[in-house]
């Protein structure tokens, strides 16, 4: 089979209409800020590119499940809802969480021997958050099966 598609059919028309906003905003933003406050500037760059990105990977993903024939899409479908597959992909959301703590937990740890106490607080708030976040859904998929 060609390259898969890694954004869920249904997923499409939302992404694009997401990052329409956020290149708008992004965009308004850049001539509206004063110039003199570079990081409001740099920030509405940024929203600008990650619309843009939004867009442009969704309507790269519509491309493909255009072109691809019958036969495929319902092979792909299967493999999408293979139990297998899932599990795979279980797995892997594991592992990034647990990597993605370990590169907080390293970068706040950076940010406080550099006298960033800032910065270094917001990562480990952030770290607390996806704590918190991980607990609830914990707790709420256990009372749900």
């Amino acid at each position: 089979m060609r390259d898969k598609c890694f954004i869920k059919r249904e997923n499409i028309k939302s992404m694009v209409i997401i990052g329409i906003i956020l290149a708008i905003l992004g965009f308004v933003a850049t001539f509206r800020i004063d110039d003199s406050i570079h990081n409001l500037h740099l920030a509405a760059g940024f929203l600008t590119g990650i619309g843009t990105s939004f867009v442009g990977l969704a309507l790269n993903q519509y491309i493909k499940y255009k072109r691809m024939t019958e036969d495929e899409a319902m092979e792909y479908e299967i493999e999408l809802k293979d139990e297998r597959n899932i599990r795979i992909e279980q797995m892997a959301n594991s592992l990034t969480n647990k990597i993605s703590y370990l590169i907080l937990g390293t970068v706040s740890f950076v940010l406080i021997l550099m006298n960033y106490p800032v910065p270094a607080i917001i990562n480990v708030l952030t770290m607390i958050s996806i704590s918190i976040v991980f607990k609830l859904s914990l707790n709420y998929y256990k009372s749900k099966y």
